[in-house]
């Protein structure tokens, strides 16, 4: 489940404030029916928040997040944070020590945005052992948990109320918050977060149905199936914005530089999504990757692997031929087709027997 798309304008809205006011976000999951109780998290932007809830792969989630900085006591002096974690927070009561993201690359169990737990207790006498038992020169920080006690008592440790936005995914999905008034009142004022929000989620689910298409180079020429899953991913993806998809190819090439399966996958959309020729005077202009272009007596086959068949619709009918001595620039014939060619309009025949070109 992508848990991204259950946030409606209003929750990023939401979020975008208490961001902004701040600077993070503490994200609390929960995972019901599972031996493990849950995870603490920060994030500081809403791409680091888009990026941590489309990382979930859980069909039950809890998700709550806090209107607070958690864990505010921190630093590297330990003796100081000591003195100034026994005056703030009250004798019995419950505590924990956390190291915060982000983590250096060589630490091998916190995740991305996690909030490693290093010690946790009750009382001024084991938080005093607790600390004198870490490793000196990391930097933590030290606070009382909204789980390890009453919601009152992580109040007055805060001395204000803590405002909270949970959102329970189980089987029935259910939230806390319909409504942000902010939000309804100045709804301009998010837009461009919304938009980005929404862009950044588009590339993410892009990338899945580019990723999740049958390999071109492995499709034998009678494997109909096969290519009846590359147009289907080709529609899909095509009915997305030209610059989201670019961005996604961008992406994708950017974390994947070595991976030609990819390859095959930009040859086939960037044909798909614009209206190359079949036929089209030869530059010696060629972009690289994949092999086997027709070009004769100077006039290259743009459109090659895909056909067009006798109604009208495009085909795949090329057979894979190996990769030119070239890397494949993906990009920079993204950008070619879409300035000399456009985009491809398309006539899609439905079964109640209408045509509609979009």
């Amino acid at each position: 489940m992508n848990y991204t798309r259950l946030f409606t304008d209003h929750h990023v809205a939401l979020f975008h404030d208490w961001l902004t006011e701040l600077g993070e976000l503490f994200v609390r999951l929960e995972y019901p029916h599972s031996a493990s109780s849950g995870d603490d998290f920060l994030v500081h932007s809403l791409e680091d928040l888009r990026d941590l809830m489309s990382r979930q792969t859980r069909c039950e989630l809890e998700i709550f997040f806090f209107r607070a900085i958690i864990f505010p006591i921190r630093g590297t002096d330990y003796s100081a944070l000591l003195q100034r974690a026994l005056q703030e927070i009250p004798e019995g009561q419950y505590y924990q020590i956390v190291v915060l993201p982000p983590h250096p690359r060589d630490r091998k169990y916190a995740g991305p945005y996690e909030c490693e737990r290093l010690a946790d207790g009750k009382g001024h006498n084991e938080l005093r052992r607790d600390i004198a038992n870490l490793d000196p020169g990391r930097e933590i920080a030290i606070g009382v948990h909204p789980f390890d006690t009453s919601y009152v008592e992580f109040e007055q440790f805060y001395g204000r109320p803590v405002e909270q936005f949970s959102f329970e995914a189980r089987l029935v999905i259910s939230n806390n918050l319909d409504r942000y008034d902010q939000f309804s009142k100045n709804p301009a004022k998010y837009q461009d977060v919304l938009r980005r929000w929404k862009d950044d989620n588009d590339v993410e689910y892009i990338i899945v149905l580019i990723r999740s298409s049958p390999d071109w180079a492995e499709v034998e020429p009678g494997d109909q199936i096969s290519k009846v899953g590359i147009l289907g991913s080709l529609i899909n993806t095509s009915n997305y914005d030209l610059r989201v998809i670019r961005r996604a190819i961008v992406k994708l090439i950017n974390d994947h530089p070595s991976d030609k399966s990819l390859w095959n996958r930009f040859f086939l959309l960037n044909r798909y999504l614009f209206d190359v020729p079949e036929k089209y005077k030869h530059n010696n202009q060629l972009f690289g990757g994949p092999a086997g272009i027709p070009i004769k007596d100077g006039v290259i086959n743009w459109l090659w692997p895909f056909s067009y068949d006798e109604v009208g619709d495009l085909q795949l009918v090329g057979v894979f031929e190996g990769y030119s001595t070239n890397p494949y620039q993906a990009v920079q014939e993204f950008d070619f087709f879409q300035k000399t060619f456009g985009f491809k309009r398309r006539l899609i025949r439905r079964w109640f027997g209408k045509d509609i070109t979009i």
